[in-house]
């Protein structure tokens, strides 16, 4: 026998269900109020036409309810968090934004969204004959929503500055014909994108965006197209396979960019956390803040002052070496300090039940480099392989090897660390 369809709530029906007399009383079980205090605090939690703010995230929502009935309940609304419901129709997004007119912020994330790309255009002109609030954030984070899709809906809601669409293994950036200037920031975290190529359709789509966060993504360069993004005054790329100085370099062509965070970068991660925060605060002369600090006076000469003394010796060394020469003039050379990360580790290699072994890696080898090795090796084919690195001393135990264009030291491997190989 078939199980009996799942039965959702209207948004009503939840917010009656998470505010009502008898949680009110649950809620103040500990707290200590006078019987007037209490009722005065009942009376103004209640009166839900006088919230400014809801939150029914996890609710088991799935629709608007019935015309008007939100609009008669809660028509003062600014704030409307509906994270983690089961809403799957459009119509009944619209059904809400319609009954809000003062909504400013709406948080759609993890919803069973439809995924396909959808035009608005009859939904707009049913639903809000009268306009549409003005949303000024539109959340929409793990609803594998398209941004074909999302443009469409920008359409709808000119007001939107600040967009979130993490967590929806975006593998492109589709272009469109349409710009959307009122977008100041864009954060797209945990997407599956690459190549700074196709991060460069977002500059042309949004002109005047301010920030943008793409951080824990597979983005293995950036390319020199700060033309493309003449307001952005902030960069939080932490925990992407970025592995060059050249991709350092390029943040330069950045005209307004001051604020960057650069954190569990590949390129950095064999140095010490002051070696990172000096070699970057040299390379990047325009920047203010690092990693969510600031960079004073003092401290950026000190970081010259090092950059300069690391490459006196190069046969051929980076432009910004020449240029901070003409401004500090030729230094003096300290005592020798080694900047350069370890290119080598000795590891162990266990496999199942053969005996393990020990082999000296080159750190700069490619993930899918080392597995050709171990395939032939171990004698499994390397589209078999699961390849994990453990080092003792680290908190998160076993981490998982999975991205087979990144350099080994991305994932911090030294002597002595394990390589754990196991079948699929």
């Amino acid at each position: 026998m078939d199980a009996p369809p799942e039965i959702g709530k209207s948004l009503k029906e939840a917010l009656l269900e998470k505010y009502n007399d008898e949680q009110f009383d649950l809620d103040l079980n500990y707290i200590n109020l006078s019987p007037r205090r209490e009722a005065l605090c009942k009376s103004h939690v209640l009166n839900f036409s006088k919230r400014r703010t809801i939150s029914l995230d996890n609710c088991d929502v799935t629709c608007a309810g019935f015309p008007g009935e939100i609009r008669e309940l809660c028509p003062n609304v600014e704030e409307l968090d509906l994270h983690t419901n089961k809403i799957s129709d459009w119509r009944e997004v619209f059904s809400i934004l319609s009954q809000l007119q003062r909504l400013e912020c709406l948080n759609l994330s993890n919803n069973p969204l439809p995924t396909e790309d959808t035009d608005f255009t009859e939904l707009l002109t049913e639903s809000c004959p009268s306009g549409v609030p003005p949303v000024r954030q539109l959340i929409l984070n793990d609803t594998a929503v398209s941004l074909a899709t999302t443009y469409k809906l920008l359409d709808c809601l000119p007001g939107v500055q600040v967009l979130f669409v993490s967590l929806n293994d975006y593998d492109t950036i589709p272009n469109t014909d349409k710009t959307y200037p009122s977008i100041k920031h864009l954060f797209m975290n945990n997407h599956a994108i690459q190549d700074w190529a196709e991060i460069t359709n977002i500059g042309r789509i949004f002109p005047k965006l301010e920030e943008l966060v793409m951080s824990e993504s597979p983005i293995e360069n950036i390319s020199p197209t700060g033309e493309l993004f003449p307001n952005l005054h902030t960069l939080k790329l932490n925990k992407t396979a970025i592995g060059r100085w050249a991709d350092i370099d390029a943040l330069n062509t950045f005209p307004s960019l001051r604020d960057i965070r650069l954190l569990g970068i590949p390129l950095i991660e064999n140095y010490s956390d002051k070696e990172q925060r000096q070699l970057l605060i040299a390379r990047l002369p325009n920047i203010t803040k690092l990693n969510g600090t600031k960079v004073d006076e003092e401290e950026r000469e000190d970081a010259e002052r090092l950059f300069i003394r690391h490459h006196m010796d190069d046969t051929d060394p980076p432009q910004r070496y020449r240029d901070l020469v003409q401004q500090h003039g030729v230094l003096d050379k300290l005592a020798d300090v080694d900047l350069d990360p370890k290119t080598v580790a000795n590891v162990i290699v266990r496999y199942e039940e053969q005996s393990p072994f020990r082999v000296d890696l080159d750190l700069t080898q490619t993930v899918k480099e080392l597995k050709k090795y171990l395939s032939n090796e171990l004698g499994i084919p390397s589209n078999k392989m699961v390849l994990l690195h453990f080092d003792p001393v680290a908190p998160f135990g076993a981490v998982e090897m999975k991205y087979l264009n990144n350099p080994l030291y991305y994932y911090k491997v030294y002597d002595g660390n394990e390589l754990l190989v196991h079948r699929k």
